[in-house]
């Protein structure tokens, strides 16, 4: 009794292996995007954030408001606050 499978001869062995061959890579897909719908998208809900700014968070001030940049240090002194 042969076992091996013959594809020259159509019969049901080869019907199932060409259903099985597009069967799997389908599954495969299908599952895959299953998986990611459950654990890589949860919780990444799209919200709109308004550009409002709040009253009571003043902005930084611009480097004209400053009178510029601070004057340069020497090679042996520290950065200020350190």
């Amino acid at each position: 009794m042969d076992t091996s499978f013959d594809l020259s001869n159509p019969g049901v062995s080869s019907d199932w292996l060409v259903f099985l061959a597009i069967l799997i890579p389908v599954a495969l897909i299908v599952g895959g995007f299953v998986l990611w719908l459950m654990f890589f998208k949860k919780g990444k809900t799209h919200h709109r954030k308004s550009n409002r700014r709040r009253k009571h968070r003043p902005i930084n001030p611009t480097l004209a408001q400053t009178s510029g940049l601070p004057p340069l240090r020497g090679p042996g002194e520290p950065p200020h606050g350190t």
